[in-house]
């Protein structure tokens, strides 16, 4: 089993908490102990597992849609930025606004695109990945996107 990727949808006035989830309480002579996945459990609208395949395929929907659109930069994002530094994985967080990637979304790639992408990657070329697996990431993401209302935000987690 590779990689699994979770999509969250939380509520817009929830957003600004996820960085204070992530954060670890320390506990005398243990370990600190992360409750983020029980606080975004019990805040969360609804939660959906991407199942079709291995969940690097939604990562690799991300990095091509960085360097295809200027609209979605996780880095931008502060709450991101928090999660990414004290959870293990991968963080995107997508709301309303960010519907305008869905046209991004549409487009299927074709197989000279998907070589040159993944030499671009670097070390991709050689994975055997597969661009159907690609392809099943990108619509079940833009689906999801779709799902996003002005009042809700989606959590998208890769680890």
């Amino acid at each position: 089993m590779g990689l699994i990727a979770s999509f969250d949808y939380v509520k817009t006035s929830d957003v600004p908490f996820l960085g204070f989830w992530s954060m670890p309480k320390r506990r005398l002579f243990r370990s600190p102990l992360v409750e983020f996945d029980k606080r975004l459990a019990e805040h969360a609208l609804k939660s959906l597992v991407f199942s079709q395949t291995d969940g690097v395929y939604v990562a690799l929907v991300f990095a091509w849609l960085e360097t295809c659109t200027p609209v979605l930069k996780r880095e931008a994002d502060p709450v991101i930025e928090t999660l990414r530094r004290r959870l293990k994985g991968s963080y995107w967080l997508l709301q309303h606004d960010d519907r305008a990637i869905v046209e991004a979304l549409q487009k299927a790639m074709e197989p000279r695109e998907w070589d040159a992408f993944l030499r671009q990657l670097k070390e991709g070329a050689d994975l055997g990945w597969s661009l159907d697996s690609y392809s099943d990431a990108r619509l079940y993401l833009r689906d999801r996107i779709m799902e996003v209302t002005p009042m809700t935000a989606l959590l998208v987690s890769v680890g």
